[in-house]
């Protein structure tokens, strides 16, 4: 994505018609799963409504404006999830029409169209929902187009062509093109979406290539100002750094950059886990890793000073900018709570021993958003249901758009993640992901993308590590604890969840 312009959506998008007050109109009950379901479904009806793309005569994969191109990837995948969570398939072929016209002219998310807007983690939320829809076994696209798995394996690889070590000693850069601006900042989410991507293809796979390229990215995050300890008993992941002054992070919070590290810290954990034989050593620094992390997302959780909300205790999701009088939120940002929530959810399931800490603030955070779902709306599916931004405060603040629909309804069915019995086709009986050792179909494409055509590109493919052996596993792990152990002595004094 480019800076943000700020929200002009004038009349391109619903227009308020009047504000319901006192009124829980998605009446939740966290211990129904019916109940969840239901909630879920409203959330992401209204959701829909700013989607045109089904309609004849416009263009599959896009919102309506202002949306930039990236949210329409990242709302498919918030909707396969619902599908995989709840069994609940209503848009289904129009996600799937619609991530298809968006693969690019290469079959790697980069369609020339978007060119004067598009930044690597743009094409990383495409890639994700593409893991999703590996990961949930949605269905296979027919041939001649491109799997799941060989989408987010093209991303990978000219990903990894682009890393750029002349610059910050690493990282890769926002945008993909030097004309856009954001060129020269490295942000956050696009190595940390880069290194959730390859701890997912790696527990998918079994590939311990996209092992190493997770563990590099980590190197590199964890030695920057990025990952700042100064804070004495508190770590805050910054939003990135740029290319002329890698010494000083930009200090502004977002959780999903902190959400983006656990989840991938956790994927690859449960991959080092499934091999069997890998050593101790390894799963004991990502547990440490993700206890870590977990320490850092408190900021984002808020007591509210209503006291019809006080039972929900200091486990209310928030984002930074609703703090401000105006608020300081942007068209992009209200959907960063539906990212977090969903992917500390994966974190409860894939790293069990997180549960305690992630649970109550999921089923405080699910109740505190649908007591700000009674907003009514000219094209609302149903009035009295359209959800606010601020669930800190009671009802609806007026404050709408696709975000706060999708944060909504990602708070709602995170509640069933891990349920038995209660998810479509994508979710067992332990609602795990997927992974080709148990149930995963989408075809592997390792060779996929075209680095050599990227900008600031190398032309190299990563290196082919293989799939893990007895051996590999060993070494592996040794190599890891030595490069980390003096890291990890340095973070001693963290107070661990």
């Amino acid at each position: 994505m480019v800076p943000s312009k700020g929200l002009s959506i004038g009349g391109a998008i619903l227009k308020v018609l009047a504000l319901a007050t006192g009124v829980t109109a998605i009446d939740l009950d966290v211990t129904n799963p019916n109940s969840i379901k239901t909630a879920a479904s409203i959330a992401s009806d209204n959701a829909w409504t700013f989607y045109p793309g089904d309609k004849p005569g416009q263009i599959p994969g896009l919102l309506v404006q202002p949306y930039y191109w990236w949210e329409c990837g990242a709302m498919f995948g918030l909707l396969i999830q619902r599908w995989s969570i709840t069994g609940n398939d209503t848009y289904n072929d129009a996600i799937k029409e619609g991530t298809l016209f968006q693969v690019g002219e290469d079959e790697d998310f980069k369609p020339k169209n978007q060119t004067a807007d598009l930044g690597n983690d743009d094409q990383l939320y495409w890639a994700l929902t593409a893991m999703d829809m590996a990961e949930q076994g949605f269905d296979n696209p027919a041939a001649p187009n491109p799997s799941w798995l060989g989408l987010a394996q093209a991303v990978f690889n000219e990903q990894v062509a682009v890393w750029d070590p002349t610059t910050c000693d690493g990282g890769m850069r926002w945008q993909i093109y030097s004309f856009n601006p954001g060129w020269n900042y490295k942000n956050t989410m696009t190595n940390g979406g880069f290194f959730q991507l390859a701890a997912r293809l790696a527990r998918y796979t079994g590939n311990m290539t996209y092992a190493h390229y997770a563990e590099r990215t980590w190197d590199w995050i964890s030695q920057t100002p990025i990952f700042d300890n100064s804070t004495a008993g508190r770590i805050h992941i910054w939003d990135g750094i740029w290319t002329d002054r890698c010494t000083t992070p930009s200090k502004v919070d977002w959780s999903y950059n902190s959400a983006t590290l656990i989840v991938g810290s956790a994927f690859l954990w449960s991959h080092y886990n499934l091999t069997g034989n890998t050593s101790q050593e390894t799963l004991d620094t990502w547990d440490t890793r993700i206890n870590l992390l977990m320490n850092s997302t408190s900021l984002f959780y808020k007591t509210s000073s209503n006291p019809a909300l006080a039972s929900l205790g200091s486990d209310i999701l928030l984002e930074s900018c609703e703090l401000p009088n105006p608020q300081s939120c942007d068209q992009d940002q209200p959907i960063f709570k539906a990212f977090t929530t969903r992917w500390m959810a994966l974190t409860a399931l894939l790293a069990p021993w997180t549960n305690s800490t992630i649970n109550p603030r999921l089923v405080a955070s699910a109740k505190a958003a649908a007591q700000a779902c009674v907003g009514s709306t000219s094209d609302a599916q149903q009035p009295g249901t359209v959800c606010g931004r601020r669930w800190w405060q009671t009802g609806f603040d007026g404050n709408y758009g696709v975000g706060e629909q999708l944060s909504a309804m990602s708070a709602f069915q995170s509640l069933l993640l891990g349920v038995p019995g209660q998810g479509g086709k994508g979710q067992g009986a332990d609602g795990m992901p997927f992974t080709t050792e148990d149930g995963g179909s989408s075809t592997s494409d390792p060779g996929a993308g075209k680095p050599a055509d990227q900008p600031g590109s190398s032309g190299e493919m990563p290196t082919d590590y293989g799939p893990i052996t007895a051996g590999s596993k060993a070494g592996a792990a040794f190599l890891t604890i030595l490069g980390v152990g003096g890291w990890l002595g340095m973070l001693g004094w963290a107070t661990f969840v």
